[in-house]
């Protein structure tokens, strides 16, 4: 399986656990909706929306990624910088309209998470200096990615994690 194959599937085997986290955090949006293909595909391709929670509340909106848990170590809450850094397209950090950011690690038998952060996204991306403590990764693929280390995230931007320091 090619390394985009291996990201999907590992995407996938996460559902269950980010869902345990959104039904325990937002009690009150028991709703999950993920973004498919189909009408509302347009979402995730343009706005970087994963799911949608539903309640009496309304809605809100996330997106979503959780790593392996060997990469864990580097505490970092990362995002899409260049969607290919070699034609200068944009990725998800220019264009996010996803109101929450879930982000976190496998545990080691990638049965669990063994740390997550919730980002208020419109705070998050208000906050000047978070724009400039920041680190630009190349991948494996044409993307790069702005990381921000956990601890350098000010906590009025976090709405909520577990076991992040």
């Amino acid at each position: 399986m090619n390394k985009f194959g291996e990201d999907i599937e590992l995407s996938l085997k996460a559902i269950p656990f980010e869902d345990k986290v959104y039904s325990e955090i937002f009690k009150a949006h028991r709703n999950i909706k993920r973004i498919e293909h189909g009408s509302e595909f347009i979402l995730d391709t343009k706005f970087h929306i994963d799911l949608i929670l539903s309640g009496k509340n309304g809605i809100i909106t996330f997106q979503e990624k959780i790593l392996r848990y060997e990469n864990s170590h580097y505490n970092t809450f990362t995002m899409e910088y260049m969607q290919n850094r070699h034609t200068g397209e944009e990725g998800e950090f220019f264009n996010i309209g996803a109101q929450f950011y879930l982000s976190g690690y496998f545990n080691k038998n990638e049965d669990g998470l063994c740390k997550w952060i919730i980002i208020n996204l419109p705070v998050f991306m208000a906050y000047p200096s978070l724009m400039l403590k920041h680190e630009i990764k190349p991948s494996t693929s044409n993307a790069n990615f702005i990381a921000w280390n956990y601890k350098d995230i000010p906590t009025e931007c976090i709405y909520k994690s577990y076991n992040i320091n």
